[in-house]
């Protein structure tokens, strides 16, 4: 037998507590209502599959609520938790668990981020490795500088051309430099020595990674042939510089055609010093036939630098 006094609701040992609903077929429990002495209702009070999807607030589970223990998995009917029921999150957030097992919103990351994972955790990164191009540094005067990486570079492309060789007073064209090409890897670099190579057949370079040799001089292969092509050296690509010339009748040879191009013919008779502007990084000079001077000059090799993120 049961007794209900003014402020409780009290049962013999082994016998049921019967609470009648109210005229709307419901039960009002106030918050300070105890079961087994804890006030509110704990996950054993819930009967399996009683928390429908009407039975939950819109906007009323957060992912704090998510991990709280008193509404267990079995107590809420299966897809009673819609996406109108979840708390709002900040623009681009996402729910992830976190090192202690519990969901955590991630807000977005910064702008060409990427989500990843290091196999652990999961964290918005810059992507690397096969990013797009950053930048790009070119390095065309003579004799030695430094290339340092620029932030967020880690692979590099490089392009370079030996300087080519100037004609002879026989006729002859120069030899053109020789060229290279290679994907270096500069994840762990902070910089490296390039040489330019300097006017008339020498040598450019990225360091120990990468070469391509200046062309050879009209004659100095053999008396009368143009100059021999320079070549790449440790290069992904490696090519050979163009020969130079040899002359037909009264009329002098070009020089050597580069990977970047080759030189604009002049008379025949002269080294005007303004001819090897007119001459591309690498290319042969043209000869001459006076027999007395030396042929066109020509242009430093060149470097080039593609970076990329």
């Amino acid at each position: 037998m049961s007794t209900i006094k003014t402020n409780a609701l009290s049962s013999n040992v082994g016998s049921d507590l019967v609470i009648t609903a109210d005229g709307a077929n419901r039960v009002d429990i106030e918050t300070g209502f105890k079961v087994s002495g804890v006030e509110g209702l704990d996950s054993g009070s819930i009967r399996d599959g009683a928390v429908t999807t009407v039975k939950i607030a819109d906007d009323a589970v957060t992912p704090d609520q998510i991990a709280d223990n008193a509404v267990t998995s079995d107590k809420i009917l299966d897809n009673a938790v819609t996406v109108a029921k979840m708390a709002g999150l900040a623009r681009g957030s996402m729910i992830i668990g976190d090192a202690s097992g519990n969901p955590v919103a991630v807000v977005k990351g910064s702008a060409d981020q990427v989500f990843t994972s290091d196999g652990t955790d999961l964290a918005w990164a810059t992507p690397g490795g096969s990013g797009g191009l950053v930048s790009v540094q070119v390095f065309e005067a003579s004799g030695t500088a430094t290339w340092t990486k620029p932030a967020g570079v880690s692979k590099v492309r490089i392009q370079l051309v030996g300087s080519g060789a100037h004609g002879s007073n026989g006729q002859q064209g120069g030899g053109a430099g020789g060229y290279a090409e290679k994907i270096v890897d500069v994840s762990s670099i902070s910089s490296v020595t390039v040489t330019v190579g300097s006017p008339n057949g020498n040598t450019s370079s990225f360091g120990s990674h990468v070469s391509a040799t200046g062309g050879y001089s009209a004659g100095s292969v053999q008396s009368s042939r143009g100059g021999f092509g320079g070549d790449g050296t440790g290069g992904d690509i490696n090519i050979v510089g163009g020969g130079g010339g040899i002359a037909v009748a009264s009329m002098s040879a070009t020089g050597g055609t580069s990977y970047f191009g080759g030189c604009t013919p002049g008379s025949p008779n002269t080294t005007d010093a303004t001819l090897h502007t007119y001459i591309a990084h690498g290319a042969g000079g043209m000869g001459v036939y006076n027999g007395y001077t030396q042929g066109s000059a020509t242009q430093p090799g060149l470097v080039l630098v593609w970076e990329y993120a």
